[in-house]
């Protein structure tokens, strides 16, 4: 049974790394939607006139997740029924859990952070590093722009929050405004030119 299952599992990372194009194609559309989101509420945030809580930081950018997620299941399904494969397949089936261990803990520890502690920043910081964790978990079969931007998100999360817990932590005084210019300059531009350019290469 074991082996039937790693035969299972080892012909579903081909397929994945066959339709890889494809896959970064659709992403393409999904970072730029994304991008131009997050660098327009992160901007919003940062140049604010007014106070916002950090639960309604928090409940705006859930909110972003979900365009995106309903955008990205959008295109697969279109692209699914495309190629006449059921939906979900089990090759995004395989790239979800691949991706849930670090989109889980920084979902997690990014709620407790603000809900316990009112501390926006390190939640962007862990939502970025969560997301960086989760790329990285589809290396074995993405293509190889995937884990670039893993790697991106997952760097700029830990060299900030090392920076912040240091020399940041004495001279930071808008905590909302912070947090809103680290997601534009990580989920906004990060998103967007990883879109672009992902975008740009499979046209041509």
């Amino acid at each position: 049974m074991d082996t039937e299952s790693a035969e299972e599992n080892l012909e579903v990372i081909r397929k994945l790394m066959e339709r890889a194009s494809v896959y970064r194609l659709v992403a393409s559309y999904s970072a730029v939607i994304g991008g131009l989101f997050s660098l327009s509420l992160g901007v919003f945030f940062y140049l604010r006139s007014v106070p916002i809580t950090s639960l309604k930081y928090f409940l705006s950018w859930m909110g972003v997740l979900l365009v995106v997620d309903c955008v990205n299941t959008f295109f697969l399904f279109k692209d699914s029924k495309k190629r006449g494969d059921s939906f979900p397949s089990r090759r995004m089936i395989h790239a979800v859990f691949a991706m849930l261990p670090g989109f889980l803990v920084g979902g997690i520890v990014s709620a407790v952070c603000i809900f316990l502690y009112r501390d926006s920043v390190n939640a962007s910081i862990f939502w970025a590093i969560g997301a960086g964790i989760g790329l990285l978990g589809t290396s074995s079969f993405s293509p190889k722009s995937i884990p670039v931007l893993g790697w991106f998100f997952l760097l700029s999360g830990l060299l900030y929050f090392c920076w912040r817990e240091t020399i940041g932590k004495f001279t930071a005084t808008d905590t909302i405004g912070e947090a809103g210019l680290f997601m534009a300059a990580t989920f906004g531009l990060g998103l967007l030119i990883y879109g672009l350019v992902s975008f740009r290469k499979e046209k041509s």
